[in-house]
């Protein structure tokens, strides 16, 4: 047994299946690229991070037993009072959603405003 197939079985016996399917290819790339053992290793535990996030993903989103994803025509506005109300919010905001960011002046990041509107902002509308 190569110590690469124990590497592969010691992996499989942590549960860190993303390696275990990558390391092949990954190894053959590093000899390649002349990548050291602790670039490898980070592209690894990268992949395995990737796969478990999408993992949860999939995970949670069987667990939510919904049929599939709504896009805004098929959203249902009147299932609640509130939404009804929020209709003309979110039609104004998909028309110009660049109208609602502002600039944190301090770290200078982009920020949304809040999802409700002033009611100067929907008079002008």
């Amino acid at each position: 047994m190569s110590d690469q197939q124990r590497l592969k079985d010691k992996l499989s016996d942590l549960r860190l299946k993303g390696m275990v399917e990558h390391l092949d290819p990954l190894v053959e790339q590093a000899a390649q690229h002349h990548l050291d053992g602790v670039a490898l290793l980070h592209r690894l535990a990268d992949i395995e991070l990737e796969q478990r996030w999408q993992s949860a993903i999939h995970l949670r989103w069987r667990q939510s037993a919904l049929r599939e994803k709504l896009t805004i025509d098929q959203f249902d506005f009147d299932h609640h009072k509130s939404r009804k109300e929020d209709v003309s919010n979110v039609l104004i905001r998909l028309e110009e959603p660049t109208k609602f960011v502002a600039v944190d002046e301090q770290t200078h990041n982009q920020i949304m405003h809040p999802f409700r509107l002033r009611k100067a902002d929907r008079a002008a509308h």
